[in-house]
């Protein structure tokens, strides 16, 4: 057996936003830190529940994963949501099936590689 699921958005968007705006005008020593959390936790509210990681998609693929920013361009380029997740820093969010998780990895690893190549060269 297992317990209760979660299954409700992790933060409200409001509140966050809220507290940006009070933390913003405090002097603190971590405040940058903070920021940094926080701009996860707004974009996280909208997002799907699950996530991947770079590394779990990379294993079932069996290659290197790719660097989480070009991940992000190559979905913002194909009009899909993806978001950053505050759980693990390769973690990512989105509304894609697995199968276009990976078609999408397999595409910026490729490109990945030309560049190298090219580069090389």
């Amino acid at each position: 057996m297992i317990g209760p699921i979660w299954t409700g958005n992790l933060h409200s968007k409001s509140i966050v936003k809220n507290v940006k705006q009070i933390t913003e005008k405090k002097q603190l020593n971590t405040k940058k830190r903070m920021m940094k959390h926080f701009d996860v936790f707004e974009d996280e509210a909208d997002a799907p529940l699950w996530y991947y990681t770079t590394n779990d998609v990379a294993s079932i693929l069996r290659m290197s994963p790719p660097r989480l920013d070009r991940l992000f361009t190559r979905f913002n380029d194909e009009g899909i949501p993806i978001f950053r997740t505050q759980f693990d820093p390769t973690g990512f969010k989105t509304s894609a099936s697995l199968d276009a998780v990976k078609e999408i990895f397999l595409d910026v690893i490729k490109s990945d590689e030309e560049n190298d190549s090219e580069t090389q060269t």
